[in-house]
């Protein structure tokens, strides 16, 4: 799948997940609440994709991770899209219940979205050129930043007041897959050492 109908099915992605919501609220603060959590389900999905791809690939050699690895820009943009309907649901759900973000949730998610703004204006050659060797250390912390505000909200579901079962689960993904980087990252290592 080529980059612009990647972007384009992350924003498809988004809004079914949006609509999702809608379709099961129960009036209006609910049906944006379910908006937003749908939305961030979606968005974290497409971004397991993005933050597995190339460790799944180096473990394994899989021919079918070989397409899309070419085109993980594309995937990442897909995320991207759809993570930015996440934030709309998010901003508008926020403002119909009247409840406001805390202060760590503005700062953390605040700059976790300038990061992703970030990833997403340098995500082209040039950027790549101009950058060097910043570019992949601003992508490389940019995604496991990401990776971090993730795995914070749903390890926040699972110690609250009351703990939620998908909470357990995605949490148990998110660390599933830093799990699976760190393989590929000792693998990478010990076969650098034996060569």
């Amino acid at each position: 799948m080529g980059t612009y109908r990647l972007i384009g099915f992350g924003g498809v992605l988004g809004l079914l997940a949006g609509a999702a919501g809608f379709a099961l609220g129960a009036d209006q603060v609910g049906d944006w609440q379910l908006a937003a959590r749908y939305t961030a389900r979606i968005s974290f999905l497409l971004f397991l994709c993005v933050y597995c791809m190339g460790p799944a690939y180096r473990l394994t050699h899989a021919h079918a991770l070989r397409d899309p690895l070419h085109n993980r820009r594309g995937w990442g943009l897909c995320f991207a899209m759809a993570h930015g309907v996440h934030l709309a649901a998010l901003v508008t759900f926020l403002a119909v219940s009247g409840k406001p973000a805390s202060p760590v949730t503005l700062v953390l998610g605040g700059f976790g979205y300038a990061l992703l703004l970030a990833l997403v204006l340098t995500s082209n050659d040039t950027a790549m050129k101009r950058l060097g060797a910043q570019w992949k250390r601003l992508h490389r912390f940019g995604i496991h930043y990401l990776w971090l505000i993730f795995t914070l909200t749903y390890l926040g579901r699972v110690t609250g007041p009351q703990p939620s079962q998908s909470g357990r689960v995605l949490l148990g993904v998110a660390l599933a897959a830093a799990a699976l980087r760190l393989a590929a990252f000792l693998n990478g290592r010990r076969q650098t050492q034996m060569g």
